[in-house]
């Protein structure tokens, strides 16, 4: 399970917990760590093919993975996005997974 960006490793599978830290960080360092995969995702592809968000799915990091067209697989868990066309970009991926209650965006 990685938080931070600096934990990934060129891993082609991952799951994610950005979101949801409790109280090991300071409110600051929470939003950092969302930016700082939302400009990783943003940068272009990665070798992840299968990425899987254990936590709320915030819409800013949600928008930022259409550049991914290698995944195969995406899981959400929840959200605040509205727009499920992200999966359409990814050629060759699974039907977008999410569970999260009725109402938030999934």
């Amino acid at each position: 399970m990685l938080v931070e960006v600096g934990e990934y490793s060129d891993e082609a599978s991952v799951m994610i917990a950005a979101t949801q830290l409790g109280s090991a960080y300071s409110e600051r360092r929470k939003r950092q760590i969302v930016d700082e995969w939302v400009e990783f995702f943003r940068s272009g592809p990665t070798p992840i093919r299968s990425l899987r968000f254990t936590t709320r799915t915030p819409k800013r990091l949600f928008d930022a993975l259409p550049d991914q067209h290698q995944l195969t697989s995406l899981a959400v868990k929840w959200g605040d996005y509205d727009d499920l066309s992200i999966s359409a970009t990814c050629l060759s991926c699974t039907p977008c997974a999410s569970a999260g209650p009725p109402g938030s965006g999934t």
